[in-house]
């Protein structure tokens, strides 16, 4: 794992950081080149997935097996950057996923 520094909470990357949001907990899992990759507690109930956000835009992807869900404000090559840096952390990935999820009804 690379010690990459996330901007938004100056740990390392793979790290956990709680931000509340209207929908609940926000764990943030991994921030890199300045895509910040989380997901909600509530949506502990659909199968694993990745929300990713960068200023303006944001996107969902399904873990398993990867794939886009929406997009709202990427561009191509943005998705295409943000599709090889899951798939570089995909473990890391799931890993958070049923951590987070362990014992809270996630599929």
């Amino acid at each position: 794992m690379s010690d990459v520094r996330c901007p938004t909470t100056g740990k390392r990357a793979i790290e956990c950081r709680l931000f509340p949001a209207q929908t609940g907990w926000v764990p943030t899992v991994l921030c890199e080149k300045g895509y910040r990759f989380f997901f909600y507690m509530a949506d502990r109930y659909e199968p694993p997935h990745i929300h990713v956000a960068r200023q303006d835009a944001a996107a969902k992807f399904w873990l398993d097996p990867l794939e886009l869900e929406f997009n709202d404000g990427f561009r191509d090559h943005e998705l295409s950057e943000i599709l090889r840096i899951i798939e570089a952390h995909m473990d890391d990935l799931r890993s958070a996923w049923y951590k987070s999820f362990e014992g809270r009804g996630s599929k």
